[in-house]
This record gives C-alpha cells, structure tokens and sequence, in this order.
C-alpha cells in the first residue's frame, strides 16, 4: 500500500507542478500537499464506495474530488 501511495502522490505533484509551470494551477499549498490531500480524499471516497455506505454514491463521491480539486488549483476548468 506505501509504494502505491508514494506512487500517486508523484504523479499527482508532476501534474501539478506542470500545472504551475503552465500558469494554469495557482496552488493554495506546496504541490506535494496538494498532491497528499487529493489522494487521502480519493481513498476516503474509494473506502465508503467499496463499503457501498449509502451516503456516498459515485457521482457524490467525484463531484467532491473535482470541486476540491478545483479549489485548491484555482482552476475551474478541471
């Protein structure tokens, strides 16, 4: 579980440091935070799917992602 975690965090700081690079992204912390959170969030989110609690749905369950996502990238466009 570490080496899957250690990988998405890198892919998700990659694409968010090109994202700064680009001007597209204006992080509201460091890409490596960024890139922490987004992938806790996923995982809560992933844990209540496969536990299929009835408050989460999938839509439920992307639709905050995205909008956090959106937030802390400043980019409205994702």
């Amino acid at each position: 579980m570490a080496s899957l975690y250690a990988r998405e965090v890198a892919l998700y700081t990659t694409a968010l440091e090109l994202g700064v690079a680009s001007g597209d992204f204006e992080l509201t912390g460091t890409p490596a935070e960024v890139a922490r959170d987004l992938v806790a969030l996923e995982d809560g989110y992933g844990l209540h799917l496969f536990s299929r609690n009835p408050a989460v749905d999938h839509a439920t369950a992307y639709d905050a992602v995205l909008r956090f996502a959106r937030t802390v990238t400043g980019c409205a466009r994702l």
